[in-house]
């Protein structure tokens, strides 16, 4: 198993928000895979993380979808992108970044953290 990179850490959410992580060179995450961790919760809040490319990361109409994962309930899920592990041979980026977003409701409450583990 490779690295770990922790993205959010126990982040504790009472309203939506819209996070970014540092952008990161794709030949440098080129295989992993994303984890999600719900810790608790209150009411019916959910969590999502998307893994971006880019082109060119200074402009912010650049970015698209590459994958998502989302849960609302206690629990661990992932994804993997890139290499042979996602499926996929297909070159990323030249630039990634991950977006969490919370969405919550009046009165929700979360507790969550997400990483990449990257195979090389």
């Amino acid at each position: 198993m490779g690295r770990t990179i922790q993205l959010w850490l126990e982040r504790s959410e009472a309203v939506s928000a819209l996070l970014y992580s540092p952008v990161f060179e794709a030949a440098w995450l080129s295989d992993g895979t994303v984890l999600l961790e719900i810790i608790a919760l209150t009411g019916a809040p959910t969590v999502q993380v998307s893994i971006e490319q880019s082109l060119d990361p200074t402009d912010p109409n650049s970015w698209s979808l590459v994958a998502a994962i989302g849960a609302g309930s206690v629990t661990v899920v992932s994804t993997a992108f890139g290499g042979m592990v996602g499926g996929s041979t297909v070159p990323l980026g030249p630039y990634l970044r991950f977006v969490g977003q919370p969405v919550l409701g009046l009165g929700d409450r979360i507790v969550w953290s997400a990483s990449v583990t990257l195979r090389n």
